[in-house]
């Protein structure tokens, strides 16, 4: 991975699956900050950024589409992993995959998403792809 001051937000209003993140996070021994609403996400973007995101991107109040479109004016380029319960038609993977490095769909193995953690802070590691991916 990267050093210890690597980081990565984890924002999805459901406490239970934020946990489950974090936890997950902590096992690959990366920092991981949970963040409740987009709101809250934004608001701490001027003090901090992290190196990957970890998105739910059907929430109350700021959806993950908002959320991607704030991105673009307010953050340098930081690889966003999204998360969804929708069924993944190519449409709706090519509606997500322009802003995103890569769609899955819940519920996602540990392993799977694992794999696509390590690529999007590793995207110059020649054994993973470049392209963005839809699981």
């Amino acid at each position: 991975m990267r050093n210890k001051s690597t980081w990565i937000a984890v924002i999805d209003h459901d406490a239970a699956t934020r946990e489950a993140l974090v936890n997950l996070l902590e096992t690959m021994e990366l920092k991981a900050l949970s963040f409740s609403s987009g709101y809250l996400f934004i608001a701490s973007l001027p003090f901090t950024q992290p190196d990957c995101i970890i998105l739910d991107l059907h929430m109350p109040y700021m959806s993950g589409f908002t959320i991607m479109s704030k991105l673009e004016q307010l953050a340098k380029e930081i690889p966003v992993i999204v998360l969804t319960r929708h069924e993944l038609t190519e449409d709706f993977k090519k509606t997500c995959l322009s802003n995103a490095f890569a769609v899955l769909q819940k519920p996602v193995s540990d392993q799977a998403l694992s794999k696509v953690i390590k690529m999007a802070l590793n995207p110059e590691t020649p054994s993973l792809p470049r392209s963005r991916l839809a699981i």
